[in-house]
């Protein structure tokens, strides 16, 4: 099979996300606008959830996150399956050149407080008692993360919470999940779970890991 143009988003192996993981056709360019893609339409989405216009509740705040963090979850997991078990020079410029947007990304989220103010939201609301007990789940983990994560400190005090990559600090190749627990406050954050995630789970589904907290 050729493996697609790195220009030619619509067909980037990373955003194929219908069946398996499309190994065989990614290449060390596939890696980056696939990032960039996701990492602007999730942005998009926070913008237009963070707004007043938008309802806090399960179907308007928490499903399409679950949705568009899976995506993610999904893209940037074959990027790091092939860095651990390829890690050419190639595919580990490109992995340690996006790392960092990644990072950043669930940083922001992490402490995004117009987000954090929307969950809050969802479990005061006497809707979140109708909610299944995986998503009641969801809607607790997501709030412990936002604390954990520093939400409500001082912007001063949060800085604290930005691990290496997110500062441009080239991780090695050996650099793993664990050792970026040690080095984080937050040990059960979506920041150290995008590196240790195996994978896209589905939103109610309280026994796998995901980006969204669940244990």
């Amino acid at each position: 099979m050729n493996a697609p143009s790195a220009n030619d988003i619509s067909n980037n192996p990373l955003l194929d996300q219908r069946d398996l993981p499309r190994f065989d056709t990614v290449r060390p360019e596939h890696v980056g606008p696939p990032v960039d893609h996701l990492l602007a339409e999730f942005r998009a989405l926070l913008d237009r959830i963070a707004s007043d216009e938008t309802p806090a509740t399960w179907n308007d705040v928490a499903q399409p996150l679950e949705d568009m963090g899976e995506r993610l979850s999904r893209a940037w997991s074959v990027a790091g399956h092939l860095h651990g078990v390829l890690d050419s020079a190639e595919i580990r410029a490109a992995y340690n050149e996006n790392q960092p947007k990644v990072v950043q990304f669930y940083t922001e989220l992490g402490q995004n407080l117009a987000l954090y103010s929307k969950y809050k939201a969802i479990r005061a609301s006497k809707d979140f008692e109708s909610l299944s007990v995986a998503r009641k789940r969801i809607i607790e983990n997501e709030l412990r993360d936002f604390r954990l994560s520093g939400a409500e400190l001082p912007p001063e005090q949060k800085a604290r919470f930005v691990p290496p990559a997110a500062n441009g600090v080239k991780l090695s190749p050996s650099f793993s999940g664990t050792d970026l627990a040690f080095l984080s406050s937050d040990c059960e954050s979506k920041i150290v779970r995008v590196f240790c995630s195996a994978g896209p789970i589905s939103a109610d589904s309280v026994t796998s890991n995901s980006w969204n907290g669940v244990p």
